[in-house]
């Protein structure tokens, strides 16, 4: 016997968000937590957020009904009512924007899948409930029809990571709050994709795959990370405790370079889209401004540390190495202002921002280095060492999805 009310359980978080368009991975920027001790900028470096999944609409309830008349042998047409309401579920979610309603629907709509799944065998076996669910990449927007409601979930689950990303490059980090709920929804992203990586095997569509989640999950937390970094710096903590944790933004932002590049070679990032500024190189470039300017960070304060322990010589080694790094992030900057005005997918401040930011961390760093190396020269006559023999920069890792 079907029981009446399985499907329709209140459900869903009420969260705040900002807009953000579809198919593309957009860059929302807000204010940067300041510190003039340290050198961070005033504006705020821009999040990934990382597009919705799109889906054709279906009819759900046809085979329930049908299901219900053949194997539970009642009149279908009593859970008429539940049928339809589940298929308007469904048609909300497929419109269901990156915003606090779009979570509340796609959390609803999915616990409702599980639900389901305890008295409706979804497959394309005879005598059970088929149903033709057709998806497109996130990425390359080619359709996958399976008749699996794990797929189903899948793709669901995805879009519900997706949104917690925008939700999270929606926030305005300059505030407390704003920024504790951005680090609370890239680390709640993080584990949604880690999630589809540990239990749907065999993806069949490349924002699926493992090597994709594996990477959305790196990225939402090394953003996680950089929210905890800018917490430190308007708490004004100490330079060694700022040096370890941009460190580890600094590395994870390399890794996530290259493995961008990773996915372009197997052809899930369309080339021509790379040239053209619409998915690929933007985003390429902007981790690698990203890993070099808070590599600059890390060896400045790194600097500010042993300067303070009256390792003068040391302190300037990596003050040149800041500066080094610096200038490579301005350097990158350059290269991505070039080409995100090529196109209007990409929001038209992100340049400037960048610019602004990497501008201001050069300015500081070179300072900074200029006069330790004054001081140096007439005061301290310390030993510098060769910046390649520097040991390795602690790192101090503040996620975990």
């Amino acid at each position: 016997m079907v029981r009446r009310g399985l499907w329709l359980p209140a459900f869903g978080p009420a969260l705040a968000v900002a807009p953000a368009g579809r198919g593309v991975w957009r860059l929302a920027r807000v204010p940067l937590c300041a510190d003039a001790r340290t050198g961070a900028p005033d504006p705020q470096s821009p999040f990934i957020q990382v597009p919705l999944k799109r889906t054709d609409d279906l009819d759900w309830a046809s085979p329930l009904k049908r299901y219900i008349a053949d194997v539970y042998q009642e009149d279908p047409d009593d859970y008429a009512p539940e049928c339809a309401t589940f298929h308007q579920l469904r048609n909300d979610m497929r419109g269901a924007g990156p915003d606090s309603t779009g979570l509340d629907i796609l959390y609803k709509y999915y616990r409702q899948l599980e639900l389901l799944d305890l008295r409706f065998p979804v497959d394309e076996k005879d005598g059970h409930v088929k149903v033709h669910f057709n998806w497109y990449d996130a990425f390359t927007g080619r359709a996958t029809a399976q008749h699996s409601l794990a797929y189903e979930k899948a793709c669901v689950i995805f879009n519900i990571a997706a949104t917690l990303t925008a939700m999270a490059s929606g926030q305005t980090r300059s505030e407390v709050d704003g920024l504790k709920r951005a680090y609370r929804y890239l680390q709640c992203a993080a584990g949604v994709f880690n999630f589809i990586n540990d239990n749907f095997l065999h993806a069949p569509s490349a924002d699926l795959s493992r090597e994709s989640v594996k990477v959305l999950s790196q990225l939402t937390l090394a953003q996680a990370q950089e929210c905890m970094l800018e917490k430190s710096l308007g708490e004004k903590k100490k330079p060694g405790l700022i040096a370890k944790i941009a460190a580890h933004a600094a590395e994870e932002y390399a890794k996530i370079a290259d493995q961008f590049g990773e996915l372009e070679k197997k052809g899930w990032i369309d080339k021509a889209w790379l040239k053209l500024v619409q998915v690929g190189v933007p985003y390429v470039l902007r981790q690698a401004v990203k890993a070099s300017y808070f590599n600059a960070l890390a060896q400045y304060n790194k600097g500010l540390a042993v300067e303070a322990e009256v390792n003068h010589g040391e302190a300037l080694a990596r003050y040149t190495v800041a500066e080094q790094a610096a200038k490579e992030a301005s350097r990158t900057v350059r290269e991505f202002s070039t080409v995100s005005t090529n196109t209007p997918l990409i929001p038209h401040d992100a340049a400037a921002s960048l610019a602004e930011i990497t501008k201001s961390n050069q300015s500081v760093v070179s300072e900074k280095k200029a006069k330790q190396t004054h001081d140096n020269d007439m005061i301290y006559h310390a030993v510098v060492p060769n910046t390649n023999t520097l040991q390795s920069m602690e790192k101090q890792p503040l996620t975990a999805p």
